[in-house]
């Protein structure tokens, strides 16, 4: 269950650097899929999605924006259909584009935000990181022992062998990642335990989602999630 808070998104508009007087977010659709987010209309003065606000997101099937597959068509469905932001603000793929030249595009996306400057090496700076991690320790489209894990040269990086389907994707790649203000971590189900125990214990040769080190990190799990890294006398 991932929930936002008045206190969070409060604080990150107000964190906007000087000249850009809005706050970027990010999803990973793993976060969203198949939770419960509570969107009723009540909750809308503290889900400020106004014009502050854009939204990226971390990893991205290319399939159609109707496909049933499409992590665009599911945050749509269970967040911004509930709640108040400008469909401009959504930053979308162009899912007529091969994976390549797709992920060029939304490095377009990316500097019509952040600015022209902008580079692997200078990565720009999300307020808020919001991801999930698959039971085989993947985050992103960033799976283990993938060549993408190593690319440290584009901000967005294309992938067409994805060993889970569909296989055509784009992802941020990991200097991007890390480089975000707040990351967010959602993981529940007995599935991913195992390698969650190992994520968290940093245990080599990192998974994915280890590898994700951001100097502000928050994990959000259930029980059954936790149950592993509990055992062992841990406290999350």
């Amino acid at each position: 269950m991932c929930t936002f808070c008045s206190g969070c998104t409060s604080t990150f508009n107000s964190r906007c650097p000087a000249g850009r007087d809005i706050a970027g977010v990010a999803i990973f659709h793993t976060g969203l899929r198949q939770r419960r987010i509570y969107t009723h209309e009540r909750y809308n003065h503290v889900i400020p999605l106004s014009d502050r606000w854009r939204v990226f997101f971390v990893d991205e099937r290319v399939v159609p924006l109707d496909h049933a597959d499409s992590n665009f068509l599911g945050c749509n469905e269970k967040l911004f259909d509930h709640v108040n932001i400008d469909p401009s603000h959504i930053f979308k793929i162009d899912p007529s584009l091969p994976p390549d030249e797709c992920a060029t595009a939304y490095e377009t996306h990316l500097r019509t935000v952040f600015g022209e400057n902008i580079t692997a090496a200078n990565p720009p700076k999300f307020d808020l990181m919001l991801l999930g991690m698959g039971p085989d320790g993947h985050t992103a489209s960033l799976f283990p022992e993938h060549p993408l894990l190593e690319v440290d040269d584009v901000l967005v990086a294309s992938i067409t062998n994805s060993p889970k389907p569909p296989p055509g994707r784009i992802t941020l790649t990991l200097p991007v990642i890390n480089a975000a203000d707040r990351i967010v971590f959602v993981c529940t189900g007995a599935g991913k335990a195992p390698n969650l125990a190992k994520v968290l214990h940093k245990e080599e040769p990192l998974l994915p989602a280890a590898r994700v080190s951001g100097s502000n990190i928050e994990w959000f799990v259930d029980s059954d999630a936790a149950a592993e890294f509990a055992a062992g006398g841990n406290k999350m």
